[in-house]
């Protein structure tokens, strides 16, 4: 083996096995070798390429032999080996085969670079890669990123689930064909406005595969190359179907109150405040009746002084026995807030007395004391049932007061 030629791969810092073809054997190594390997080039020449190669991994000799003979063959070969030197430590080698002929003699050479730091850098940015995938996954928020023309690219699994769209379905679509028509020009806009501004957030719901719209706030921002130039868009998707609740909530409740002070404060006769007052708390309560009773509980009656809503056993001047009323449980000092009933069936009220007369599946009452007497009560009624609670602010604690509302 001429020396000079194993010395210009020296120079290249490249490690050299020179392979009989026949045999598999190493015939000769260069210094790189040795330093990459930590044998020499005397116990090489001893060793099978098992002996240094990760074998438990499936880096053994005899798969080493069948790419020597298709090399000899004349077969270009080109793979990566793991290979276990000589202090344990594994590392990681490119490996080119090729029939040469050297001294008049053909041989399989064997060109072998250290990729170990390259190894190394690929696995970390496959486990960043994973880390960052895992972390998406993990998010209830939906994760999207658009290429600058707005199809999507990569998302989450949470964008599957509220939109109702597969991976297949999703891939390539325009992120516009997720909302309704009427919401699809302030798509664009944002989307054009995270482009020219680096940032955009956009409230708008999207259009489920089934049809139905569910209320999303959007922050997208830009995303950039190393030169500057413009890769797409990341962003995140969140639910606000809550907030709108509650702002819808507050909103109602704000309307609510301004009602109430323009009613109380009016000049109009009692009885009419109180039917309005009565009015508002049915819609407000989302029941269909609202009525004001005297209660006599010397003589065990009630009277409907006012009454609003079509239940004819509860309007204007219609009479029960307390023995058969829900506000003979609502006159009851151990209750300390209003009395509630959502669904009376469900709750025990089957075989009350007053479920039997009136038939109202839900009620919500509260005492009327003046002067410290208790003297009638306020009460809202539906002869359906509720499946969600009565507002919060209509459940008042017992209170001294001339007047009470539920």
């Amino acid at each position: 083996m001429t020396e000079s030629v194993l010395a210009v791969f020296d120079d290249l810092k490249i490690g050299i096995t020179v392979h009989d073809p026949e045999t598999g054997a190493i015939v000769s190594v260069n210094s790189q070798l040795e330093s990459l390997y930590g044998y020499s080039e005397a116990e090489l020449q001893t060793m099978t390429v098992g002996d240094y190669s990760a074998t438990d991994e499936g880096y053994t000799t005899e798969r080493a032999r069948e790419s020597i003979r298709a090399a000899a063959a004349g077969e270009l070969q080109s793979f990566e080996w793991l290979i276990e030197r000589v202090d344990g430590e594994r590392i990681w080698t490119d490996v080119r085969l090729a029939l040469t002929t050297l001294d008049g003699r053909e041989y399989v050479v064997a060109e072998i670079r250290d990729i170990t730091a390259r190894k190394q850098h690929q696995r970390a940015l496959r486990d960043e890669r994973e880390f960052i995938e895992q972390s998406l996954e993990t998010l209830e928020d939906a994760f999207y990123m658009l290429a600058p023309d707005g199809t999507l690219q990569r998302w989450n699994s949470a964008l599957c689930s509220v939109t109702g769209y597969s991976d297949v379905e999703l891939d390539g679509m325009h992120a516009v064909e997720l909302f309704a028509e009427d919401d699809r020009e302030r798509i664009t806009d944002a989307i054009g406005q995270v482009l020219q501004h680096g940032t955009a957030v956009v409230e708008a719901p999207f259009l489920t595969a089934d049809g139905k719209r569910i209320p999303h706030e959007f922050n997208g921002s830009q995303v950039t190359d190393r030169d500057g130039e413009i890769r797409g868009i990341i962003g995140i998707g969140r639910d606000i179907t809550a907030r709108k609740r509650r702002i819808e909530r507050l909103e109602s409740q704000q309307n609510a109150f301004r009602q109430l002070h323009e009613t109380a404060s009016a000049t109009d006769p009692f009885e009419q405040k109180v039917t309005e007052l009565l009015s508002f708390g049915r819609e407000y309560l989302d029941v269909e009746q609202g009525f004001l009773a005297r209660i006599d509980t010397d003589e065990g009656s009630q009277e409907i002084l006012v009454g609003v809503g079509p239940n004819e056993l509860l309007t204007n001047g219609a009479t029960a026995s307390l023995t058969e009323s829900y506000c003979r449980h609502t006159l009851d000092p151990d209750f300390e807030t209003p009395l509630t009933v959502l669904d009376a069936e469900a709750e025990g009220w089957a075989d009350d007395p007053a479920f039997i007369k009136f038939g109202l599946g839900c009620y919500i009452g509260s005492k009327v004391v003046v002067d410290g007497e208790t003297v009638g009560t306020v009460c809202f009624a539906d002869r359906g049932s509720r499946e969600v609670a009565f507002p919060e602010k209509s459940r008042l604690p017992k209170t001294n007061r001339r007047s009470s509302s539920c």
